[in-house]
């Protein structure tokens, strides 16, 4: 008689209890720890989707669900203005262009005013420029776009803007421009008022925001405003730009792509003869390096 038979039995049941729940407490932490899909880009995928399929009062119903779960979302996240931006280009879709600027003049309340420079904020006053712009009421658009400079102009925040809630996929903005994009530094926002106040033909405004780029450009030492400083009728400061940043390439990639950005200018001025020169120089550049995939791809 096996004494020991019935204890081994339970034995061994308790084991495979011990191991089930091991298994679904391992199951259960994983799927707490999943991302969690964006709430405003999964609205937008089901929205584009309702779309497609001809259901558009369901689109609708996504549109508003949208707007609804960004009063939710913190204005003080990194991704905000790509929040905003989704949002609006749901309502841009159906030519609802009112209903667009009140998501972003909504989303501006809410990310308030203080005495440093607020990207969200910047990003929001770009963003409804454009919009006022595209309205072609310039007035308004010159008004925002004003007031986003004044924000940019503002000294730094002490702490970086918070990110947003752990345990998402979020989208980056790091001053992307899309189709209605945001101006989220200030190079970027001088540019847009410069090209407001040319179209409502304020020349002497321009050339002021003009001198204001070259005091930033001289400040930050950098050669990418080459483009704006032609843009404007400066071609020798361009010029200069252009081969300052021939000059402080420090790498092979650089080279290429200062050398290919001078070409570009010489050709826009009709000097087809330096732009072949430094177009030669590109490519003497890229076969230098040895690399295989240097020359920059268009975007």
């Amino acid at each position: 008689m096996n004494r020991h038979g019935n204890p081994a039995a339970r034995s061994g049941v308790y084991t495979g209890m011990y191991r089930a729940s091991l298994v679904l407490l391992c199951i259960g932490t994983a799927l707490s720890q999943a991302p969690q899909p964006d709430p405003i880009f999964a609205k937008r995928d089901a929205f584009w989707k309702a779309r497609r399929e001809g259901r558009f009062a369901d689109a609708a119903a996504l549109r508003e669900e949208a707007r609804a779960t960004l009063h939710q979302l913190p204005a003080d996240a990194g991704p905000f203005p790509s929040w905003v931006q989704t949002v609006v280009e749901m309502y841009q879709s159906g030519a609802r262009t009112a209903q667009a600027r009140a998501v972003v003049e909504e989303a501006l309340a809410r990310t308030g005013k203080s005495g440093t420079s607020n990207p969200n904020r910047l990003a929001m006053l770009s963003n409804l420029a454009q919009l006022w712009q595209q309205d072609g009421n310039l007035l308004k658009a010159v008004l925002c776009q004003e007031q986003a400079v004044a924000e940019a102009e503002k000294p730094a925040a002490a702490l970086p803007i918070r990110p947003a809630p752990a345990g998402g996929v979020w989208a980056a903005v790091s001053g992307r421009i899309t189709r209605f994009g945001f101006s989220t530094d200030l190079g970027g926002a001088y540019q847009q008022l410069a090209d407001l106040y040319r179209q409502l033909g304020r020349r002497e405004t321009v050339e002021t925001v003009v001198d204001r780029v070259r005091q930033l450009a001289a400040k930050q030492d950098d050669g990418r405003y080459a483009w704006f400083f032609q843009r404007y009728g400066h071609d020798q400061e361009a010029l200069a730009m252009f081969r300052q940043q021939v000059a402080g390439a420090a790498s092979p990639q650089q080279a290429v792509s200062a050398w290919q950005q001078l070409a570009d200018f010489y050709s826009a001025q009709g000097q087809y003869d330096q732009a072949i020169s430094a177009t030669q120089q590109a490519i003497a550049a890229a076969r230098a390096s040895g690399a295989n995939d240097i020359w920059p791809r268009q975007t």
